[in-house]
């Protein structure tokens, strides 16, 4: 992946798909403050998974639910 966003990062980071060198990346992106707006969505996009029971995990997801 060429210049992959922290967004995208966070869901390769969530389905188990990160390389070594794409996890690296996404640890220095942490600290970078452009980078803000990306964590956000990225992360918010995962838990609205989780939270619907779409996540990588249907049965993690379901456990959410109440």
């Amino acid at each position: 992946m060429e210049n992959p966003t922290a967004s995208e990062l966070i869901k390769k980071l969530a389905e188990g798909k990160i390389s070594r060198k794409e996890f690296d990346l996404f640890l220095s992106m942490l600290d970078d403050k452009k980078q803000t707006e990306n964590l956000d969505e990225g992360f918010w996009t995962v838990f609205a998974q989780l939270v619907d029971g779409n996540g990588s995990d249907p049965d993690k997801g379901n456990n959410l639910k109440e």
